[in-house]
């Protein structure tokens, strides 16, 4: 008897604990912009014909170490009826089943279930935002891709409307993290990240710098 009282007095912490970070996080959330949609995305909800051209002769991948990717490229996106143009970066996420945030989920939900799905997501950082995306790579972490600390640590965050791209560094790790702030789970944005790819992040600025300085061309 006192087994089975113990038992349900640790499940109701743990479910009180879940239930209490999870409602942080989304009060927290409730003040951040993870809902706001790129022009691109609006012109693809609204527009009843479309047209979207991806241009794959430009494109950063990066990999976690357990299979999950994340993909940028430029696209170009058409309204064929008023035929107006749009011209963005794309970032395609894929979480592997059983990854981190599914566990998260999972955990937060009480509901092992949720850990077993696999998820492939897509999200737009729009022309507007590519200047400052630039900037941002270029300036901060660039200069700082080898940047070392002992018993301190640094994170460098650029915030898009769809996306929320980090870069962490702390006395034993580089972490780069990329979330999509539209797509949750019990409250979390999807959320990638690896520890063995943060060299490559400078790999992105021909991607970024190919749709600030041309348009794509794709026969038009």
């Amino acid at each position: 008897m006192k087994t089975k009282l113990l038992f349900v007095a640790v499940l109701s912490i743990g479910t009180m604990g879940f239930a209490q970070k999870k409602q942080q996080n989304q009060t927290q959330s409730s003040n951040r912009p993870e809902l706001e949609k790129s022009d691109v995305r609006l012109m693809i909800e609204d527009a009843s014909i479309t047209r979207i051209n991806k241009d794959w002769s430009n494109i950063a991948e990066f990999k976690s170490g357990i299979g999950e990717t994340v993909n940028f490229y430029p696209v170009q996106v058409v309204d064929l009826k008023s035929r107006q143009i749009r011209e963005a970066l794309q970032v395609d996420m894929y979480i592997k089943k059983g990854g981190s945030n599914a566990v998260i989920a999972g955990a937060l939900s009480l509901n092992p279930g949720m850990m077993g799905n696999d998820d492939y997501m897509s999200a737009w950082v729009g022309k507007d935002e590519i200047d400052e995306f630039i900037a941002f790579i270029e300036q901060s972490i660039v200069p700082n891709l080898d940047l070392r600390y002992k018993k301190k640590s640094s994170e460098f965050i650029f915030n898009a409307k769809e996306i929320t791209f980090r870069y962490m560094v702390d006395e034993k790790r580089r972490r780069l993290s990329i979330l999509l702030n539209n797509y949750q789970d019990a409250g979390y944005p999807f959320h990638f990240w690896t520890e063995a790819r943060v060299d490559k992040i400078a790999e992105l600025l021909p991607v970024l710098k190919d749709i600030r300085d041309k348009k794509l061309n794709f026969g038009e």
